[in-house]
């Protein structure tokens, strides 16, 4: 039996709030930003650090917001304020992030789907997305547009789940301790995927221990099933070993495990890269060419296969799945741009461990005849008081490269270790300035940094007839 959506004064009443204007169907669609707005929305106004999404809520009706969720006193004002917001529904609460929390857990249990938790320091958003892709094949299923791994953007992404959802794929996201038990309480998951730990966001986490520990929150889980969990990793290997039960553990790697990568290896063709890749469980094997080319990637579609084997999803359908799984912007994405150059789009963010393989995957590309190596490399934010550690050895790993630009603060002191073919810039900003370095025709081209330094604002100056 479909769930009901939930009309508006319904809404009001589970939320201990107010409600005004025409009782209608709630939406699906939750917008914060009023820039954002799609016709039938619901406007969140959200107050923030930076600005209040109050001051906002004109802009949103008028972008064609049919609902609004605001605080009493705020959201009342700006309601007395606006021509025509009688046409609009408008729930008033004490919280506005607590209100939709709430409301997506009532959701959730009211659409009852089977929910699969992802946590991880690299490869949440693409083991995400493969997940939801191959479930999808099946049966309906649901998972956020982007990467909504925190406590609103997980609300966000349950109440736009349609009535029919059968499968809900959820991302956690943490970088500080607490975060994601909060969102399992919240959101508790059945299947639960633990894709790695390594260095991310030491500042509120303080060493790889801390970020261990953020992780395995996930298994505090009340309706956990079963994990999946990168075999690989030692330490997160012996910690799941000692803490969750064998019987429900399913390893996934290279060295060991019940999924094995036997083989995962980039190769180069006219057409741009693919990834070789060939799995294998007990006495079922599958042997694939992905254009999710790295070869990080491959840990990404084992435990999407591991959730083919366990659904029974047919060989036809994961074909297609293959076939059609391209690269995120941001995340390995591959460019074609002008007088023969190759960019590797991995502008959405940087650690230690995911800026290494993308250096390892442009040696190898470029030993293959990709073009000749060039790496635009922003700073890795939130890594503390390690962070000259892991900037130096990142250093080291450009020592093949033939040429590279460093930018932002965190490369400032190592300015004086340089090779002749790296140099320093304080910001983006600059290299927008000069339009952008100079490159040899036929270059493989790398950018990778932090969210903030926006290394994606260089994408049209190396784009040129093909953007």
């Amino acid at each position: 039996m479909t769930a009901e959506r939930f009309r508006t004064h319904e809404v009001a009443a589970l939320l201990g709030g107010g409600a005004e204007g025409p009782d209608r169907p709630f939406p699906f669609s939750v917008c914060y930003d009023s820039r954002e707005v799609t016709p039938g929305c619901v406007f969140a106004a959200l107050p923030g650090e930076r600005t209040d999404g109050h001051r906002f809520v004109g802009d949103a009706v008028a972008g064609g917001a049919s609902a609004v969720l605001a605080l009493r006193g705020p959201g009342r004002e700006a309601r007395a304020s606006l021509p025509g917001s009688a046409d609009v529904a408008w729930v008033f609460v004490d919280s506005v992030e607590d209100a939709l929390v709430t409301l997506a857990r009532q959701w959730r249990e009211r659409v009852a789907p089977k929910v699969y938790g992802i946590t991880g320091s690299v490869g949440k958003t693409t083991t995400r997305d493969l997940i939801l892709r191959v479930l999808a094949s099946v049966e309906p299923s649901h998972g956020a547009p982007k990467s909504y791994n925190t406590r609103i953007g997980c609300a966000s992404t349950v109440l736009g789940m349609p009535p029919d959802t059968r499968n809900l794929v959820l991302e956690y996201g943490t970088n500080h301790p607490g975060e994601i038990s909060a969102l399992v309480a919240s959101f508790p998951p059945q299947e639960l995927f633990l894709t790695e730990v390594c260095p991310a966001h030491l500042e509120g986490l303080g060493d790889v221990q801390g970020v261990l520990a953020a992780k395995l929150e996930l298994l505090e889980s009340r309706q956990a099933e079963q994990v999946t969990y990168n075999f690989d990793n030692a330490l997160l290997r012996d910690a799941l070993q000692a803490s969750f039960p064998p019987e429900r553990s399913l390893g996934v790697g290279v060295s060991g495990g019940e999924v094995r990568i036997e083989r995962a290896e980039p190769r180069w063709t006219s057409k741009g890269p693919v990834l070789d890749l060939h799995l294998r469980e007990a006495g079922r094997s599958w042997s694939f060419a992905s254009r999710l080319w790295g070869r990080q990637h491959a840990y990404a579609w084992a435990f999407a296969w591991s959730v083919a084997l366990r659904r029974g999803v047919g060989e036809e359908a994961l074909r297609e799945v293959a076939e059609t799984s391209l690269p995120l912007p941001g995340r390995g994405r591959v460019l074609s741009g002008r007088e023969g150059l190759w960019i590797l789009d991995e502008t959405y963010n940087a650690n230690p461990a995911s800026m290494g393989v993308a250096l390892e995957n442009l040696h190898l590309l470029s030993s293959q005849g990709a073009g000749v190596s060039w790496a635009i490399l922003g700073g890795m934010r939130e890594l503390g008081e390690t962070s000259p550690h892991w900037h130096r050895e990142i250093l080291g790993k450009l020592r093949g490269v033939d040429g590279a630009v460093l930018v932002g603060e965190e490369w400032a002191p190592l300015r004086s270790d340089l090779p002749d073919q790296v140099r320093w810039v304080p910001d983006t900003a600059v290299l927008l300035e000069e339009g952008g370095p100079v490159l040899p025709k036929q270059a493989l081209l790398l950018l990778k940094g932090s969210r903030s330094y926006g290394l994606e604002r260089l994408l049209p100056l190396f784009r040129g007839d093909a953007a």
